[in-house]
């Protein structure tokens, strides 16, 4: 974290710099929990009262870039009562939800949100080498240390989406493509929305494949199987889970393409 300007006896300036120190400090704790979007932090700085924050998420190549006015609370009328409230609502109203929901214009500038304050950088060339966030090489969501890891389901996934879609189940396949995408993005709601796939009636298990290919069909039956055990697996580890995971429902089963 870089402190500019302000000096030393401005109380509001030294607060904003005790926000931000606890606000990175917690969006580290953040990127070692599995089934969150990594958050990769190239520049963070404080000017006076206000805090800024660059970043990059998982395999995109966006920029986004957060700015806040610390002399407000997002949840009260008036001050922030200390440091630590002001950390922990911004990375759950601010990190946690908000930026991964939003479609960038522009991917070559970058994206900001929060507060609208003076003349932000657009460029990440525009940066300054002095705002550069030392810890920057942050560990990824999809650490592969201990039980299965969640690209090797992403890929089995997307190879089952490009048979299917070669036997003209297309809806089935455009399913597990989206979803293998949000898998390699640590979006533990692709793994849960995978895992509606497979049940009874209407679901992947009762697609019958009828193809031209005898091979291909052996093959995605096969796929139907090892999908359906992986995914289940890292469901029952994501919910041993500690305290600061998702909150998460259990998957609906007996999905349809067609919701």
């Amino acid at each position: 974290m870089v402190d500019d300007h302000g000096p030393d006896g401005d109380a509001q300036h030294r607060f904003a710099a005790d926000v931000l120190n606890a606000l990175l400090a917690q969006l580290t704790d953040r990127n070692h929990q599995r089934w969150t979007a990594t958050l990769a932090i190239t520049h963070a700085w404080v000017d006076g009262t206000a805090i800024y924050v660059v970043y990059t998420t998982g395999s995109s190549n966006v920029t986004w870039g957060w700015a806040r006015d610390t002399r407000r609370s997002l949840i009260d009328p008036g001050p922030w009562p200390d440091a630590a409230e002001a950390a922990r609502y911004y990375r759950l109203l601010d990190f946690d939800s908000a930026a991964t929901a939003m479609a960038p214009t522009v991917r070559d500038t970058i994206q900001w949100y929060g507060d609208r304050l003076g003349d932000l950088p657009q460029q990440p060339t525009e940066l300054r080498d002095s705002h550069r966030y030392p810890d920057a090489g942050a560990p990824s969501a999809t650490d592969t240390s201990q039980g299965i890891d969640p690209s090797e389901l992403a890929d089995k996934a997307r190879e089952m989406a490009a048979l299917l879609h070669a036997e003209g189940h297309a809806k089935w396949a455009r399913w597990l493509d989206t979803d293998a995408r949000r898998i390699d993005a640590g979006d533990i709601y692709g793994l849960q929305h995978l895992l509606s796939a497979f049940g009874g009636m209407g679901s992947l298990r009762d697609l019958h494949v009828a193809g031209a290919d005898p091979q291909r069909g052996q093959r995605i039956d096969r796929l139907i199987g090892e999908v359906a055990a992986m995914a289940r697996d890292l469901w029952r580890e994501a919910e041993r889970s500690g305290p600061d995971q998702p909150v998460i429902n259990p998957p609906r089963l007996y999905a349809d393409p067609r919701d």
